[in-house]
């Protein structure tokens, strides 16, 4: 396994739904350290909380066309790695290239189902790879490409994100990207 430093910890105490595992829809979800080694072997999906890279404190999120605000990102295609499918997911979602990609948490989690829900993902435990990355509109502005599940893409500063993922069951979203803000701070 990798060593964590210190100051993840230190950062991720102050987080009170990151801290908090347990059980999700068909089975139990833990938030921990990114670890190169296990999510080469267990990775279904990639998530990229994206800054703007002419700012520090403006991130993006997306919204579904069922309403709800998510972070970029999803289910690994066959044969992709979590870095690829981060690639692919930010320029099919929001348009957007990624100038520096820093993977820094993974929800591992443990499925109770006894079918994987597509057959080329690891399971019954699965890892969803959680990055934070410094973007660049593709164009002239964030938007959708080849996706026609997002309806909205919007550059947000930071600290309105928990407005954002204030409602329904992505309320660790919110935590997710004041926990990057923080992390790429140092």
């Amino acid at each position: 396994m990798n060593r964590t430093p210190d100051s993840f910890y230190t950062i991720l105490s102050t987080f009170s739904t990151l801290t908090k595992g347990g059980r999700r829809g068909n089975g139990f979800v833990y938030f921990v350290p990114f670890d190169d080694e296990f999510s080469r072997s267990y990775s279904s999906h990639s998530y990229v909380i994206p800054f703007l890279d002419r700012s520090t404190h403006e991130c993006i999120v997306t919204r579904k066309r069922t309403g709800q605000w998510f972070l970029p990102g999803g289910t690994l295609e066959l044969g992709e790695n979590w870095r690829i499918a981060a690639v692919r997911e930010l320029r099919e979602e929001i348009g957007a290239e990624i100038i520096q990609l820093h993977p820094f948490g993974m929800y591992v989690c443990v499925s109770e189902s006894k079918t994987p829900a597509k057959p080329h993902l690891p399971h019954p435990i699965a890892v969803r790879v959680i990055s934070w990355a410094d973007v660049r509109p593709m164009g002239t502005e964030f938007q959708p490409v080849l996706n026609d599940d997002i309806v909205e893409v919007r550059c947000v500063p930071v600290q309105m994100v928990d407005q954002t993922f204030s409602n329904g069951e992505n309320v660790d979203f919110g935590e997710l990207y004041h926990f990057a803000h923080k992390l790429r701070k140092k």
